[in-house]
């Protein structure tokens, strides 16, 4: 019997399974935590919640500027795939460099963070791009669901074990919920490399636009034109241009709710741990 999905789409999902860890156990439930252990260390007075939230514009600003440039690029030169690795390592380095950070570094801590969301964002996005590239356009909803699925259930089970953990870190060897934490920041980056793999060595045929002779100021050159060309089309389009940017202003509201619940919450007095 065929099988429901082939190979190429288990490698597309599966780097669902691998990102959401980031998500989940770092972006959402532990860094905020980890940073105010950082601010209370350094004794500067600064705010937690204010660190955070410096920390988390920053890298959606580089997301804004850079996104569209790399999509279009990775357009021009058929290399979306190879741009998610660049991004995908430079989430998963970051990640495993917050595990280093001495205490009463808050600063450091919140660049390597920023580091770590400019990374997971912009793969994530060249990720989402290349779903038209590995099944068929009536399969796009329901492979996109097993992504969804897929990622949902992976880091529910690492965030488990990092519940246990935190709650419990001598069993696990360590003096205090911290050391704990700098253990799942080594897991989450393993666990993404680890679960990329796949999306990285399947077959997978990307169409080039750009010419074979084009060298890469020609197709850096193109992908700025290609980008303006659809600022000018999509303004010929209201309800498009209104849906994209009522899509943009609720997802940064998601996403700010999912970085910023824990601060807020210790912030007013309740017991993030």
């Amino acid at each position: 019997m065929r099988s429901l999905w082939s190979k190429q789409e288990w490698s597309w999902a599966f780097y669902d399974w691998a990102n959401s860890v980031y998500a989940l156990l770092v972006m959402t439930a532990f860094f905020p935590y980890f940073l105010k252990f950082q601010v209370e260390s350094a004794g500067t007075g600064l705010s937690t919640t204010a660190v955070l939230g410096y920390a988390s514009s920053a890298a959606s600003l580089v997301v804004v500027i850079l996104a569209p440039v790399l999509g279009a690029l990775g357009d021009q030169l058929g290399a979306r795939r190879k741009l998610l690795a660049a991004f995908a390592l430079l989430g998963i380095l970051a990640t495993f460099s917050l595990s280093l950070v001495a205490a009463g570094s808050p600063l450091l801590a919140a660049c390597v963070f920023a580091l770590g969301n400019v990374g997971f964002a912009v793969a994530n996005g060249l990720y989402d791009s290349l779903l038209v590239s590995v099944t068929s356009r009536d399969r796009f909803d329901r492979l996109s669901a097993l992504g969804f699925a897929l990622g949902y259930g992976g880091s529910t089970l690492l965030f488990v074990l990092g519940f246990i953990a935190t709650q419990n870190p001598q069993w696990f060897g360590f003096d205090d919920a911290i050391g704990s934490m700098r253990m799942l920041f080594v897991a989450t980056a393993l666990w993404w490399l680890l679960f990329t793999v796949p999306l990285l060595t399947m077959a997978l045929q990307e169409p080039r636009l750009a010419s074979p002779d084009w060298n890469g100021w020609h197709c850096v050159r193109n992908a700025f034109g290609e980008l303006a060309d659809t600022l000018r089309e999509v303004r010929q389009y209201r309800n498009a241009a209104l849906f994209l940017l009522a899509y943009w202003l609720y997802m940064d509201g998601v996403y700010t709710v999912i970085k910023m619940a824990v601060a807020y919450a210790d912030a007013i007095g309740l017991d993030p741990m």
